[in-house]
């Protein structure tokens, strides 16, 4: 009988090594964490100064704090803009007939082989005239 009862001491051990190594491995909790920094959104918890556009860039006297909220109006704002696009595409594609829609792939698809065109022969154009200083 002794034999048998001693079964849960290393299920007991495994129980409490896991236990330890959850409570180990966690995070830490938010409430370690200054109040002030517990207060500033995510944003402003990081060192990357907020770019913005302008006219509001050429301002010198703004705070960070003005800053952080003309950026997310911005941000804001351009998710709308967005949004407003997308549903004027999709309602003029419900217009449309399947053979205007093959039609609209195909001018949008030669649209974007002449842009990469484009781009590599600005490319190849750069690297013939680094290649050229360097002589």
């Amino acid at each position: 009988m002794k034999q048998s009862s001693k079964w849960w001491l290393p299920l007991l051990s495994v129980v409490m090594l896991v236990g330890v190594v959850s409570v180990w491995a966690r995070p830490e909790p938010a409430a370690t964490q200054p109040a002030d920094e517990m207060e500033k959104p995510a944003a402003k918890r990081t060192a990357k100064p907020v770019r913005l556009t302008q006219p509001w860039s050429l301002l010198t006297t703004l705070t960070d704090e003005q800053k952080a909220k003309i950026a997310d109006i911005h941000a804001q704002a351009n998710a709308e803009r967005k949004a407003i696009e997308d549903k004027e595409e999709s309602d003029i594609m419900a217009l449309l007939t399947p053979e205007q829609k093959t039609e609209l792939d195909k001018a949008t698809a030669a649209k974007k082989a002449a842009a990469a065109e484009k781009r590599k022969a600005a490319k190849e154009e750069k690297g013939a005239e680094e290649k050229k200083k360097e002589e």
